[in-house]
């Protein structure tokens, strides 16, 4: 047996979420009873449709633009390897953000398509958007660490974290973070559903009847993966910034500390760089990590629920923290790191740099 649900918009104006035993006909949902329709429609336009959409692809230029950059800046460097791997998996987040966006668009859903857009992008977006998200957090983690390293250990820091390293363990964030996917799909499906709101029979989704108890495990074990990440994130950057503040103090105070501080410059710089970066991260995802633990507290903040509305509508500003979180980076990138802003201007403001140069 089967139970069958269709993802539903935000608004009565779509089809709702329900669950129809032993029949294939998607019902409404209850109204919500503190955002209604209205509000919620005109926050769906706004922020799925649009917003979504100009988010995705500033973020998607900004990210091709970086792997251009550290592509010519190479790998030799550990930084520069799990940076790129970053720059990866926010790309394919913000990839996957447009498609939420075409998705959740009324033009597209009421084309002549033959499935629910709203059941093909819960299974090819959020899901994919939350396990990438996951892989970011990972390798913000990895990088926040490796500089603490940099700082604890600096004369041994080249033994102990190398760029081969960097790559096996981007590598292994993809494919452990991946296995959260699978129990999800192994209690979705697509099948040919009727919507009466529609009056077609269109693709959709339909659930196995254990998908509510894999659906809270697999939420809790994505919220325990974040808050390790946030553990490692929050844990190097006070310590990055403890370090700094330390050495700072430790050269003001010693004429002949300079000659034996064992941390240069360049690394002080990429340390700071990094601290940037953890911090706008966490900044970021802590809403949505917020609206994950809530849905464990409150049952009927969730899709097709008492509060559906209130739900997508506060999950849709969230996705826009994350994506403008992997879209920005490139500016941090840019005012931070003397490197990457010589090979940026070098590849992309060739002739702007050549004119100062003929001004000078």
């Amino acid at each position: 047996m089967v139970y069958v649900q269709e993802i539903q918009y935000n608004v009565s104006t779509f089809a709702n979420t329900t669950v129809a035993h032993s029949t294939t006909t998607v019902k409404p949902a209850p109204p919500d009873k503190i955002l209604n329709d209205d509000m919620a429609y005109i926050f769906f336009v706004v922020v799925k449709c649009a917003m979504y959409e100009v988010c995705s692809v500033f973020g998607i230029v900004t990210n091709v633009l970086c792997l251009i950059v550290y592509r010519k800046l190479g790998c030799e460097e550990t930084v520069n390897v799990t940076l790129i791997g970053l720059t990866i998996s926010d790309l394919a987040s913000l990839i996957v953000l447009f498609w939420m966006g075409i998705c959740f668009n009324p033009l597209f859903t009421y084309s002549n398509v033959h499935f629910d857009t709203q059941s093909v992008v819960y299974m090819s977006g959020g899901w994919v958007k939350l396990y990438l998200t996951r892989v970011s957090s990972c390798i913000t983690a990895f990088v926040t660490m490796e500089r603490c390293l940099c700082i604890v250990i600096p004369l041994k820091i080249k033994q102990v974290m190398t760029p081969k390293r960097a790559v096996i363990f981007i590598i292994l964030s993809f494919f452990f973070m991946g296995m959260t996917l699978p129990p999800v799909y192994y209690t979705t499906r697509l099948e040919w559903l009727w919507y009466p709101a529609r009056n077609k029979t269109l693709l959709g989704l339909a659930f196995t009847p254990e998908r509510e108890e894999i659906y809270n495990s697999v939420i809790a074990i994505n919220l325990v993966l974040t808050f390790i990440a946030f553990a490692f994130i929050i844990g190097g950057t006070l310590m990055l910034v403890f370090n700094l503040e330390k050495k700072t103090e430790w050269r003001r105070k010693s004429v002949s500390a300079q000659k034996h501080d064992t941390m240069s410059m360049k690394d002080k710089k990429i340390s700071k760089m990094i601290i940037s970066i953890a911090v706008f991260f966490v900044t970021s995802f802590f809403p949505g990590t917020v609206l994950f633990v809530v849905m464990m507290i409150i049952p009927e903040f969730n899709r097709g629920k008492l509060l559906n509305n209130l739900f997508t509508t506060t999950f849709a500003f969230s996705h826009i923290l994350e994506g403008a979180n992997a879209g920005v980076n490139i500016f941090i990138y840019f005012k931070m790191s003397t490197k990457f802003r010589q090979v940026f201007c070098q590849t992309f403001l060739f002739w702007k740099t050549n004119t100062e140069k003929d001004g000078k």
